[in-house]
């Protein structure tokens, strides 16, 4: 959902791609709380050095935390699907 929303926007995938990439080895080094914190951060990096337009890049970076927004949603949705059929399963 990160990619998608971020595609949508406009986003190269060398920013995506900069962006997973600058999340996962912040999250190595350091809590994942900054990785979480670095992918917006590279994706917003790269579309400036792109674009030389801030707010362009800021649009396409907020796309992404948005999308990344929206996967929570739907995990937590499959985890209480999950665990509402468990539930109905033990029941049974």
């Amino acid at each position: 959902m990160m990619g998608k929303k971020a595609r949508e926007s406009g986003a190269s995938w060398l920013s995506i791609g900069t962006g997973y990439a600058a999340s996962l080895v912040v999250s190595l080094f350091f809590t994942p709380i900054a990785g979480l914190a670095a992918a917006p951060v590279g994706v917003f990096v790269v579309e400036f050095i792109r674009r030389k337009k801030w707010r362009e890049a800021l649009n396409v970076a907020w796309s992404l935390m948005v999308g990344w927004g929206w996967s929570i949603v739907i995990r937590i949705t499959i985890g209480i699907v999950m665990i509402g059929l468990w539930m109905i399963w033990a029941w049974l």
